[in-house]
């Protein structure tokens, strides 16, 4: 499932150049108090026109097979559409009845189902996980963490491991997601609760084992019976798999159709639905909580979902989340509540501001660049917004907060562990900085307030590099107009690696594959510049050994901070790693 974390550079600006409304009015509304007038009831004419013309070119752009549509004001879908196919072989197109995986939007659906169970008095978000999971138990190396409770799993700050590997998603059915827990006590967590978001598939999973003991019903039958039945979602449904409707898209990538997958974390991604059932989930969040005649959540237990819950934690930066819903502002200062989500060849997008109760959802079925999708649901925002109201232009990233004044740009030199990124190295020669980076080197420019400009492709252009000291970590920062602020790196001490670890080096190949997807059949465990790194997987990890047995993987983020354990099995070397086992060649 895709990372929500990331903010997504508005690329189709350029390709979508069929702008009714003038674009440069929005600087002159970012800073305006002015209260926001409304125009009168909007037709939504240019947004559909520009869309039918944008989407189609996107689409072709980036071999998207089917996409379908929904733009939502208050409580009235004003326009739904499908493009392509959902099933290319047999010419079916796309409609906005077509059914999609929608990944981690699901994750929305789970935490709603909790808020009930909170609002029923079954269930109390800060009260220890082993309340409603008594079995639960994971090692810690933080003797003073506080207990994981159920408000930490909702904003991915419990500090567990992003997902627990070994059977996410295959190509068979997997085992019961409920089964999870058994398999937590030999690990560790990965950072102690409310030190940073860190999106976390396994821990919206542990929500779900919550909410069937607490609900006492199956997990599905459950969101069935109190969310999905009442909102009249009457094609959605919670599932390993695909849909058997018959309205259900086929998958694909690039090369062409994909198998179909099963998926072990269905609370966290396990939802099936169209664009037509989540726009009643959206006008149900427009109605504070009630759809037509029926309450789904009360207005006080909704608006804490939709309150920041994140606000005091500095190493978030501008990453603001309430309980599921991520934020992000428009230059008016209205706050965009959303979720995006990624499995398989499946891609979504459903994002709202409800106090001008606008939403759009865009599912699609096709593995394209990370962000199309996004792209297209911000801009469909955008420009619902400038005919509702009268203002122009919407940003994804939040600005509010001035970057601080970092550290002497001269302490910038050194290595850092990245999430997305690996092993980053920055070297000073004579006062001439370069930053090396997946492989390629950058000169550094020093600004005046003391942080560092450079201009890469992996960031849409030129960013800002500052360094701060934040929860007692030394982390590298970056800074520009399309993400905000952002964690790049944690700043590394170079490791003393013992004559064990040296003799580690060499090709693992994993022996528990199976039908598992996404897996790589073999990790590549190599030392550069002094550093452990283990190859193989989306992104390098560096890893640091913290005994002759065990190493965490370096680094603050999504991913980073678990432990991975080397041993033997006779004479071969052994590498353990969130229920994966690889032995050396």
């Amino acid at each position: 499932m895709n990372s929500v974390q990331k903010k997504y550079i508005f690329t189709l600006i350029i390709g979508m150049a069929v702008w009714s409304f003038d674009i440069q009015a929005l600087d002159a509304r970012t800073h305006d108090t002015t209260p926001i007038t409304s125009t009168g009831t909007p037709t939504y004419t240019n947004t559909k026109q520009t869309l039918l013309q944008g989407i189609e070119s996107v689409m072709k752009q980036y071999g998207i097979v089917g996409l379908s549509i929904a733009l939502v004001d208050d409580q009235q879908v004003v326009w739904a559409e499908g493009f392509g196919f959902a099933d290319k072989e047999q010419l079916i197109k796309a409609t906005p009845e077509t059914v999609y995986r929608a990944g981690s939007i699901s994750k929305l659906f789970t935490a709603t189902a909790a808020m009930q169970l909170v609002e029923r008095g079954k269930l109390d978000i800060d009260k220890p996980l082993q309340t409603y999971i008594p079995e639960f138990a994971i090692k810690s190396r933080f003797p003073d963490a506080e207990p994981i409770t159920p408000r930490h799993l909702m904003t991915h700050h419990s500090g567990l491991p992003e997902a627990y590997l070994k059977e996410f998603r295959a190509t068979s059915p997997v085992k019961p997601f409920t089964q999870l827990v058994d398999k937590l006590p030999g690990e560790y967590t990965a950072y102690p609760p409310n030190l940073m978001l860190t999106y976390s598939n396994l821990a919206v999973t542990l929500l779900g084992v919550a909410v069937e003991n607490t609900c006492s019903l199956a997990f599905s039958a459950c969101l069935e019976q109190n969310l999905l039945q009442p909102l009249g979602m009457i094609d959605s449904e919670f599932s390993q798999g695909a849909s058997v409707s018959a309205l259900m898209s086929k998958e694909y990538s690039q090369a062409g159709l994909l198998p179909a997958t099963f998926l072990h974390d269905v609370p966290a991604g396990g939802l099936n639905s169209n664009v037509q059932d989540l726009s009643r989930f959206m006008s149900m969040v427009f109605a504070d909580g009630k759809i037509e005649t029926k309450t789904i959540i009360s207005p006080v237990v909704l608006n804490e979902m939709l309150r920041q819950q994140n606000a005091d934690i500095p190493l978030d930066l501008d990453q603001k989340i309430g309980l599921a819903w991520f934020f992000d502002r428009t230059p008016s200062g209205e706050t965009i509540a959303w979720h995006n989500g990624g499995i398989g060849g499946f891609n979504s997008h459903l994002a709202t501001i409800p106090s001008q109760k606008l939403g759009v959802v865009v599912l699609a079925n096709t593995d394209s660049p990370e962000g199309v999708v996004g792209d297209i649901a911000i801009l469909a925002l955008n420009l619902m917004l400038s005919e509702k109201w009268a203002v122009s232009g919407l940003s994804q990233s939040s600005q509010d907060a001035p970057a601080k004044i970092p550290l002497n740009p001269r302490k910038l030199p050194g290595h850092y562990a990245s999430e997305n990124f690996g092993l980053i190295s920055i070297h000073d020669n004579h006062g001439s900085m370069r930053i090396n980076i997946v492989g390629m080197s950058y000169p550094l420019a020093l600004q005046p307030d003391g942080t560092a400009k450079f201009t890469s492709p992996n960031f849409g252009g030129e960013v800002k590099l500052s360094r701060d000291k934040l929860s007692a970590h030394q982390v590298l920062i970056l800074d520009s107009p399309a993400t905000g602020r952002l964690l790049l790196g944690e700043k590394l001490a170079q490791p003393h690696l013992s004559k064990a670890w040296s003799q580690r080096v060499g090709t693992y190949q994993l022996t528990n594959k199976g039908d598992d997807v996404e897996i790589p059949s073999a990790l590549y465990l190599h030392i550069k510049e002094g550093f452990l790194i283990l190859t193989g997987g989306p992104a390098d990890l560096v890893l640091t050994p913290i005994n002759d047995q065990e190493a965490i993987i370096a680094g603050l983020g999504r991913g980073l901070g678990q432990t991975i354990t080397f041993g033997t099995h006779g004479k071969q070397q052994t590498l353990r790693y969130m229920g994966l086992v690889a032995k050396r060649k």
